[in-house]
């Protein structure tokens, strides 16, 4: 089984929620978001799925009065890719490996000595994370999760800082299954 597919997206807004230079949430009056986004999947033998997809998003404002020529809405990345590989060991135990890139995006950065705040771009960043279960009776499932395998040391807003790799486990009760 292969399946491929590509979407273009374009969205208006009005009074989309963003922020001025002092980090205060005010509305953009007007903005546009359009893009593609292209995925794959394949499903290599019976228990093992392979994905793949890419998003390219311009994202600008619109409103009027824009000091900024390039008009970027901030924290919104160009470039986005996702993998993703997931392997069924049998009926009650799965695996699942994830792979995503964040391409650079616009953000602000906030000057203490001038009161005034300036467009720097946020770095791209690469995550690893893997989760798995193994379903133990009907109705008790235990799952583990790994999350930023690699450790990467990523901003999603400037100078607000992300969890480095990080275990979550969990038990899910099916009281419907009983």
């Amino acid at each position: 089984m292969i399946s491929v597919g590509v979407t273009y997206f374009q969205n208006y807004y009005k009074d989309l929620f963003g922020y001025d230079q002092n980090y205060k949430t005010i509305n953009v009056k007007k903005a546009k978001t359009n893009g593609i986004e292209i995925y794959f999947t394949t499903k290599l033998i019976d228990d093992f799925i392979f994905k793949l997809n890419y998003t390219f998003t311009n994202a600008k404002d619109l409103s009027d009065g824009i000091l900024d020529e390039s008009r970027k809405l901030i924290r919104r990345p160009e470039h986005k890719i996702g993998g993703y590989v997931s392997y069924n060991f049998s009926r009650s135990s799965n695996v699942n490996l994830e792979l995503i890139y964040v391409g650079k995006r616009d953000d602000l950065i906030f000057d203490n000595t001038t009161f005034t705040s300036s467009r720097i771009k946020l770095e791209p960043y690469l995550l690893l994370n893997l989760a798995t279960h193994y379903q133990l009776t009907e109705f008790l499932r235990l799952n583990l999760r790994l999350e930023n395998i690699l450790g990467t040391d990523y901003e999603e807003v400037y100078g607000y800082a992300t969890p480095g790799f990080s275990i979550y486990g969990g038990i899910k009760l099916s009281l419907n299954d009983l």
